[in-house]
């Protein structure tokens, strides 16, 4: 990829849920910044709050949409199917776990590729320490976190091995 059948740069939507100051919504910002404007459009969209980087992808010269959405996976999906259809862009890039399922279920209808960003180990217990999940409800996520990215057609990439090998095993998917 590098540009749209049309012939201008591919439009890439950054699909996240918040623009925080943690290490993925950091990463958001730092790629954004440094794509191509040649070959790419970046467009960032956060489908709840905007955040400590929102700011700083805009003064990087890329348009970023903070839609302010309730914190639900209905309201989310429903804003991403929007800014879907609205920007028309050629590839949809997700990072974080509700703005992942929004954005491959937006996807499914307007046809366009989805790539979503693994950035930490899913099935890791330190990472339930500071917030505890109900275990039923860990595994409901993971169930519909399977299916969106199967009927979706996603791909998956992590950031590093291990990363990738646990995104493997959640979400059931091929380790390539």
């Amino acid at each position: 990829m590098g540009e749209a059948p049309s012939g201008r740069p591919a439009r890439i939507l950054f699909l996240t849920n918040t623009l925080g100051t943690g290490g993925a919504e950091r990463q958001i910002a730092l790629t954004v910044a440094n794509l191509d404007p040649a070959r790419f459009e970046p467009v960032v969209c956060c489908l709840f709050l905007g955040g400590a980087y929102l700011e700083e992808v805009r003064s990087s010269g890329v348009e970023a949409l903070a839609l302010g959405l309730p914190k639900r996976l209905g309201s989310a999906v429903m804003g991403a199917r929007r800014t879907v259809r609205d920007l028309e862009p050629d590839l949809v890039h997700t990072s974080m776990f509700e703005a992942n399922l929004a954005g491959r279920l937006a996807v499914r209808r307007a046809k366009v590729p989805v790539v979503s960003h693994a950035t930490n180990v899913y099935d890791d217990s330190t990472r339930f320490e500071e917030t505890p999940v109900a275990g039923w409800k860990l595994r409901g996520a993971q169930q519909v976190e399977r299916w969106s990215a199967r009927v979706s057609h996603a791909e998956i990439v992590a950031v590093g091995e291990a990363v990738a090998d646990s995104a493997a095993r959640y979400l059931g998917l091929p380790r390539e």
